[in-house]
């Protein structure tokens, strides 16, 4: 968010309302942090991965359905172009569909930090792919910053988790044991 205000500031145009990129890139990082959570926490308390699934899917749906009723925007699903929905389709699937299966498999799996750590390698999947099929500017220094960052998050999952551990102790422990010290 630095760079890309200094960037601005520096006369290297992002968007002319490039203010308002950064609070709304802190919120959607601050909303799928909590979301997480919840994710996990529901499957803690018995939820099953599909039902939990279905249950955000109808939520979405319903808010954005709400959203474009209350904005008088309803008829923009009728008009949006076809190449446009067939784009957005993809993406649902994509994003909306085996994402969110594979995301709520793995925090099922581990703890919310480490899966939303992996999950952070999103910048440079998606910097690549803007670059290659956008045609979105990218310069070495965007790409070694995406590419320096991405080897942070993955830095940060060579860390044992407290239950890894206290695993780790238990079998060198058994193994004293066995051995008579």
């Amino acid at each position: 968010m630095v760079s890309l205000s200094l960037g601005e500031l520096r006369g290297t145009p992002i968007s002319p309302q490039w203010y308002w990129a950064i609070p709304l890139a802190l919120f959607t990082a601050l909303t799928y942090g909590v979301s997480g959570v919840l994710w996990r926490d529901g499957q803690l308390r018995g939820a099953h991965q599909s039902t939990a699934i279905l249950l955000q899917f109808t939520t979405s749906v319903a808010v954005g359905l709400v959203g474009l009723a209350a904005m008088g925007r309803l008829g923009l699903l009728v008009t949006t172009p076809r190449r446009a929905v067939l784009a957005l389709l993809a993406s649902g699937v994509l994003s909306g569909v085996i994402a969110i299966y594979c995301i709520f498999t793995a925090l099922r799996l581990m703890e919310v930090a480490r899966v939303y750590a992996l999950t952070s390698l999103t910048p440079l999947v998606a910097t690549l792919f803007a670059h290659f099929f956008l045609d979105e500017y990218l310069n070495l220094t965007m790409l070694a910053g995406v590419v320096l960052i991405s080897i942070g998050v993955t830095l940060t999952q060579t860390f044992k988790s407290r239950s890894q551990e206290s695993e780790v102790r238990r079998q060198k422990s058994e193994a004293r044991s066995q051995k008579g010290f």
